[in-house]
């Protein structure tokens, strides 16, 4: 009777084991949650533990276990191993993702120096890629954007508060993150403001707040039951702008 071979975890697990192994990997823990601690968001504190996991498997092959071995030499190694990564498909890494690939390691070793962990700072000089700006390659008419926010006039009460999400993301150019975590005692009805955290303002055209004030306060549609469903309806938004405005626009 042959023998059963035992199911290999995924890659993905054994990448994961792999980072846990090193030891820079429990000073990795102290630093997540002094974030957690600090307030930080969910989405912050997750993006930094995947960049900075990202590096300690890059020092676990390269045999460096302890913060205390890393220098300022390595982490411009570690910048230059980032500038000439390549991806599946051959392309180079944006400077927007080497940026934000690299800030956390500097937020990261300037934790650990102020804890004392380590004697210095090795990324206190760190220079971090150049990220330049650029306008989109497509833009949408004013025609178009009006011909998407008119399709949710045929959906009833969900498409006067899709046509609120619209007009909001419109006029105002908030994330869609934000959106989500939008509340509506930060709104500012009156004076066409949205009020977000440590009190900044967010302008807002004035064609929004009709939608907002008198539609959904007539169909008494609660905060709760528009927060479940703005994710759901941000995928139909972006298919909709992709639709308008073509391919690899979105």
């Amino acid at each position: 009777m042959k023998r059963r071979k035992k199911p290999q975890g995924s890659a993905l697990a054994r990448e994961r084991d792999g980072c846990e192994l090193s030891g820079l990997y429990p000073y990795l823990i102290r630093f997540l949650e002094w974030s957690a601690s600090r307030g930080y968001t969910r989405q912050t504190t997750a993006s930094r533990a995947d960049h900075l996991k990202r590096f300690i498997r890059w020092c676990a092959e390269r045999s460096i276990e302890r913060p205390q071995d890393v220098t300022r030499p390595i982490l411009e190694r570690y910048r230059r191993y980032l500038y000439h990564y390549r991806k599946e498909g051959g392309e180079p890494l944006s400077f927007a993702t080497q940026q934000q690939r690299l800030l956390p390691l500097r937020v990261f070793f300037k934790y650990l120096a102020r804890e004392n962990l380590i004697l210095a700072n090795p990324a206190s000089e760190l220079e971090l890629p150049r990220a330049h700006r650029r306008l989109p390659a497509h833009l949408l008419s004013r025609e178009d954007i009006d011909h998407v926010i008119a399709q949710t006039v045929v959906h009833g009460v969900f498409g006067i508060r899709d046509q609120a999400i619209l007009e909001t993301l419109y006029s105002t150019g908030i994330r869609r993150s934000e959106l989500v975590a939008l509340k509506l005692y930060e709104l500012d009805l009156k004076n066409g403001m949205s009020r977000r955290l440590n009190d900044f303002e967010i302008a807002s055209d004035k064609s929004s707040h009709p939608i907002v004030r008198s539609k959904l306060s007539r169909h008494r549609c609660r905060r709760r039951a528009v927060t479940r469903a703005v994710t759901r309806a941000a995928h139909g938004i972006i298919s909709a702008l992709r639709f308008c405005a073509g391919p690899g626009s979105v």
